[in-house]
């Protein structure tokens, strides 16, 4: 009985901590979400990279070029990330060839095969990493 309570007390503190760990995750796409909207956008108007799209930043998404398929490593690289209208983004699945020739334009082939690298790499940040990214977040943001 005392061993059966010892591990739920266990379980309690390893979800409590995932919990904090998530919440700071959840803040850190936020934010994310929210700088690549505004970080480009006149007037608060911004410019789907696919389509051409043009609406109020709230409006659009933030389209990953290689999908984070739940791996941190694509979810949170900014070069991977830019604005796209939720057609584009969700609709037509990120809209991938058009988004391929905007990077290659953007960035060159090289930084391209590089971040189609990342999608075969998990990372696993810890709370540390996911607090620093909000501060870098938070900073750019006030920099808008």
């Amino acid at each position: 009985m005392v061993q059966h309570l010892q591990k739920d007390k266990d379980d309690s503190r390893m979800r409590k901590k995932k919990t904090a760990r998530a919440k700071l995750k959840k803040l850190a796409y936020d934010l994310q979400s929210e700088w690549v909207r505004r970080k480009d956008a006149l007037d608060d108007i911004a410019t789907c990279v696919t389509c051409g799209h043009r609406a109020h930043w709230k409006q659009l998404s933030q389209g990953h070029f290689v999908p984070d398929g739940g791996r941190n490593s694509t979810k949170f690289e900014l070069t991977n990330i830019h604005v796209q209208c939720r057609r584009c983004n969700i609709n037509l699945g990120s809209n991938g060839p058009v988004y391929y020739k905007f990077m290659v334009e953007k960035y060159g082939q090289d930084h391209v095969d590089y971040l189609i690298s990342l999608a075969y790499k998990t990372e696993k940040y810890n709370e540390q990493w996911f607090e620093d990214r909000i501060k870098f977040l938070r900073d750019k943001l006030n920099e808008l």
